[in-house]
């Protein structure tokens, strides 16, 4: 993913995660907060969740984290690989929003699916989180019987 903006290119393959800038390479990997309450939850705009039930299944999550914050689009998952950012959970997603990204996640070490668990390259609603643990707290919010 490349962010011309701020010169930026993040890749991902099963060598590793890295972003390149400025002619200096860094190691990408995902951080390791585990607990759902400390973590910063991104999501690119409130209005992707147009349904009432996605409403009330990200209020559940939302009311577990310690902060969320808005923008991003295909940026936010990137902070996620370089650490600077903890679970990205979106909804009406098209497959070329998520499949680009799909390697450079989890070669930092983070986990990617749909919101019950599944692949995401496919999917209008993901779940991304800098690991395991996150991953499954932000799934059992998500799909907690309604």
């Amino acid at each position: 993913m490349h962010q011309p903006y701020v010169g930026e290119t993040f890749i991902g393959s099963p060598l590793g995660a890295q972003l390149q800038r400025g002619g200096a390479t860094q190691v990408l990997r995902a951080h390791q907060r585990s607990q759902l309450d400390q973590a910063f939850l991104c999501a690119t705009d409130p209005s992707m969740f147009a349904t009432e039930s996605l409403q009330r299944a990200f209020q559940r999550l939302t009311a577990r984290v310690r902060a969320v914050r808005w923008g991003g689009d295909c940026y936010t998952p990137c902070m996620i690989a370089a650490g600077h950012a903890d679970l990205v959970v979106e909804a009406g997603l098209k497959p070329w929003d998520i499949q680009p990204l799909i390697p450079v996640l989890q070669a930092a070490g983070a986990v990617v699916s749909d919101w019950s668990g599944g692949p995401a390259d496919y999917s209008d609603k993901v779940v991304i989180a800098a690991n395991p643990q996150l991953h499954q707290q932000a799934l059992a919010a998500l799909n907690w019987a309604q």
